[in-house]
């Protein structure tokens, strides 16, 4: 959902009186609370419920992000004079082509960034495509309140690195004895606190981190919710991680990042500056990240995991050294 947020923020510079309204789960309500430019959001708990929301609004334009006929069916059914969509046949499923002619669709292109490709459904407004950065926003008593238990633990809320060891898919994973060599000199060469955060489930990789940099005061932050992993990230002074969607929020507060990519097309979510780094295996494999949108169900994990695994500290810790030497 972080990558959708130049879509609404274009939006609302392009139409300041629009009244945006996002319908998703509680991880999307979550994500996106108190960001300035959303006026409600609608969880989705069901698609009639959400579409007895919607008729109470009467919607004038929606947008799909998914080619789903759930989603599009969402904003047609509740009025909107208009739904943009996307349509890329590789995945597009037999019930939406069928019904494909009722919605405005734009071609998706596997691989390009992918904020920018959210930008494109906008085209039927007739909007000038602009880049625009990610943005989130944030309650600042939580900020205040997670410093207060930061200074409590003896960790130093200024000079935080925040480390997310965690990913969606187990090929995405960094091993957790790189990230505590990196936690290492961190704490060594630059006397910063590391942090390592991320949900609940990530809790074994935080003790896995702890028991390889022994020695090295490590702060515990898996199992937060979104809100205080949002205040966290606003607070570092670089994170390290993953290809996940906390280095996207990392961005969404202009915060530095290290990102370590493995067999993923990194360009699809990340773009490289000199305060964004990526991390890449010395010898890629085009072949294979694209296999991963072109042939998802016969991705090869098991070689995609060898290669994330090629990376080495040293590639990390020179990124970071670029950073904190600036």
């Amino acid at each position: 959902m972080v990558c959708t947020t130049p879509l609404i923020g274009l939006l609302k510079k392009r139409f300041p009186k629009t009244h945006i309204v996002v319908v998703g789960r509680l991880k999307s309500a979550e994500l996106l609370a108190h960001h300035p430019h959303i006026d409600l959001h609608i969880r989705f708990r069901s698609f009639w419920g959400a579409l007895r929301h919607l008729k109470k609004i009467h919607p004038v334009f929606s947008v799909a992000l998914n080619q789903s006929v759930y989603e599009s069916g969402l904003g047609y059914l509740a009025g909107s004079r208009c739904v943009s969509t996307f349509f890329y046949r590789p995945q597009a499923s037999l019930s939406f082509r069928i019904v494909k002619h009722l919605f405005l669709k734009t071609n998706y292109t596997p691989g390009n960034y992918l904020p920018d490709e959210y930008l494109t459904l906008l085209s039927p407004l007739g909007v000038p495509i602009e880049s625009t950065d990610l943005c989130l926003g944030i309650c600042f008593d939580t900020i205040s309140r997670f410093q207060s238990e930061l200074r409590d633990a003896g960790v130093d809320p200024q000079r935080l690195v925040v480390i997310l060891p965690g990913a969606g898919q187990s090929f995405r994973v960094w091993p957790t004895k790189y990230f505590g060599d990196v936690a290492i000199e961190i704490w060594r060469k630059h006397g910063l606190f590391v942090v390592v955060a991320g949900g609940a489930g990530d809790s074994p990789l935080y003790q896995e981190i702890a028991h390889r940099a022994i020695g090295v005061p490590i702060y515990d932050a898996t199992g937060q919710s979104i809100e205080k992993l949002k205040a966290l990230i606003s607070l570092a002074r670089v994170v390290i991680s993953n290809d996940s969607g906390g280095a996207q929020i990392a961005r969404a507060f202009s915060v530095p990042t290290v990102v370590v990519v493995g067999a993923s097309d990194a360009a699809e979510h990340h773009k490289e500056t000199k305060n964004d780094r990526i991390v890449k295996p010395v010898y890629s494999n085009h072949s294979l990240a694209q296999s991963i949108v072109t042939n998802y169900k016969t991705f090869d994990t098991e070689s995609a995991t060898e290669l994330i695994k090629s990376i080495s500290p040293n590639q990390v810790l020179h990124e970071l050294d670029k950073i904190l030497s600036q």
